[in-house]
């Protein structure tokens, strides 16, 4: 797990993230599929062994250890075009973490003039070593998620550009171009978008469903109580059928729609000075970081956050970074 955040404004495209990496498995608890008899007794064979029958929807993705100190956020800069990236899902692959495979792709010949092409041709990079490692071996429902959000400018541009690209979807989209301007973010993100949104899709979708759940049972028992009452008026009233002209259609069920959208943060992004767009964008990661060192369970969203910053005529750049250290000299044996 992590967190990305691409931050499109009219003048830079500015990239956050945090430095923890999860590693993760699939589990299933046998207690809830081995077989048992009428007395709810586990079935055993002559050896002793149970049998345990499950659907593949009962096996749950559970992260069992998280390492800090991760590069998640590289430079994919191809000739005219200036590029960064941030990575979220697989840590590595084939043994080559997701920033060396990043180092490799800067070796090959470049791809294109355009932002779009940079994006497409890593994309096209990074899946041919996802396929080795995870196509063959792997049912395409568990095969491990991998995301970039890609963007920065190209030489025929005046304002950035911000992509989304999914590595097992085989997708690239376009978030925004053509001087449009934005947040996005991917990953683990409930935080950022209660800020940003003043709800998160999960409990937004929870919401919806149990309002139509509520409108459907409404309407249903609605429409059974007045065929009763009907019945009940025809028997007093001694009809064996209604006269003719009397109209029975029932009202149609209304859609509703929440007003969800009323809550968002109104923030100029494409006028946000450059400072306060570091700022933010800051901001967003450490709120998500917050949320999972204070929660229960292991913290997959943390560590030293990290800021990268392009403009129309810089590479990205990093702010603030430590260099690397010699922090254990060794142990003293003087006498």
């Amino acid at each position: 797990m992590t967190i990305n955040i691409a931050l499109v404004t009219s003048e830079a495209f500015v990239l956050g993230c945090d430095s923890i990496s999860s590693e993760t498995d699939f589990f299933l608890r046998p207690l809830n599929c081995i077989e048992t008899d009428a007395e709810g007794n586990f079935v055993l064979d002559a050896d002793g062994r149970a049998t345990a029958r499950f659907t593949l929807d009962q096996i749950q993705q559970v992260v069992t250890n998280s390492f800090g100190n991760v590069t998640k956020m590289f430079s994919i800069s191809r000739g005219g075009v200036e590029a960064a990236a941030v990575t979220s899902g697989l840590a590595s692959i084939g043994g080559k973490t997701i920033s060396a495979l990043a180092e490799e792709f800067l070796l090959l010949p470049t791809p294109g003039e355009t932002l779009a092409q940079v994006a497409a041709a890593f994309l096209a990079f990074v899946r041919e070593q996802y396929l080795l490692a995870f196509g063959a071996a792997i049912p395409l429902k568990f095969q491990p998620a991998l995301e970039f959000l890609i963007g920065g400018f190209e030489s025929a541009s005046r304002f950035p550009a911000a992509y989304r690209v999914r590595v097992k979807e085989n997708t690239c989209v376009a978030v925004y171009e053509g001087g449009s301007t934005g947040l996005t973010w991917a990953a683990q993100s409930d935080g950022v978008e209660r800020l940003i949104f003043g709800i998160d899709s999960q409990l937004k979708s929870q919401i919806t469903f149990e309002l139509n759940k509520a409108l459907d049972d409404f309407y249903e028992a609605s429409k059974l109580n007045a065929m009763r009452m009907l019945e009940e008026l025809m028997t007093a009233a001694g009809l064996d059928e209604l006269p003719a002209g009397v109209n029975t259609e029932f009202v149609g069920k209304p859609a509703v729609e929440l007003p969800f959208k009323n809550c968002q943060l109104d923030i100029d992004f494409a006028n946000l000075p450059l400072q306060d767009a570091v700022d933010f964008v800051s901001y967003l990661v450490n709120l998500q970081s917050g949320r999972a060192k204070f929660a229960r369970g292991v913290a997959t969203v943390g560590g030293r956050t990290h800021i990268g910053v392009i403009t129309r005529n810089n590479k990205l750049r990093m702010l603030n970074e430590p260099e690397l250290v010699h922090r254990n000299p060794g142990y003293s044996h003087d006498q």
